[in-house]
């Protein structure tokens, strides 16, 4: 049975950070207001620790209990890049849509005092599951109305819940 059950969660989680490093899936509560897309590295430290426990009391050999424990520690290091890697994202309320969405806002200075603002639309798909709807960016000037919307979160959402507006910067959600 456990056998069963380590290669049905290693299927998951081989499935799962396909679609992570494709930024094509997120998993967020908008409930929690919390991004469980780094939280699932914790569902791995605790399975890698169990499972060395378990090797090094029922096992006579350590090779099997030592690559346990290697990939624990080479796991340890790879958490820094995911951890920066990590994104904020906002819920987008309004009751002209009809399905949840959240996005992911980010911008680059261009100089001249101009940026070029990028926000990732993402729509539920499965309680808590997030797939990547599409990336939409704008230049705008950093003195702008649509600037200054874009990063106080001041967004309008048309009737027909298709379009997401910061003032000048359209954005479809459909």
């Amino acid at each position: 049975m456990t056998v069963g059950l380590t290669i049905v969660y290693c299927i998951v989680r081989i499935i799962w950070l396909g679609g992570l490093f494709t930024r094509k899936l997120v998993v967020y509560s908008t409930f929690l207001q919390t991004d469980f897309t780094i939280g699932t590295l914790y569902l791995d430290y605790i399975f890698l620790i169990s499972a060395g426990v378990l090797s090094t009391i029922y096992f006579k050999k350590q090779a099997y209990t030592l690559t346990l424990y290697g990939i624990f520690v080479l796991s340890l290091f790879l958490i820094f890049p995911r951890l920066l890697a990590g994104s904020t994202f906002y819920e987008i309320k309004d009751h002209h849509l009809n399905q949840d969405y959240i996005i992911e806002r980010h911008d680059s200075d261009l100089g001249n005092d101009n940026t070029d603002l990028v926000v990732f639309v993402y729509k539920e798909v499965l309680p808590l599951v997030y797939v990547n709807q599409g990336r939409y960016h704008k230049i705008v000037s950093t003195k702008s109305e649509t600037y200054s919307d874009f990063w106080k979160l001041n967004y309008v959402v048309n009737k027909d819940g298709n379009y997401l507006t910061f003032k000048g910067f359209l954005i479809p959600l459909k």
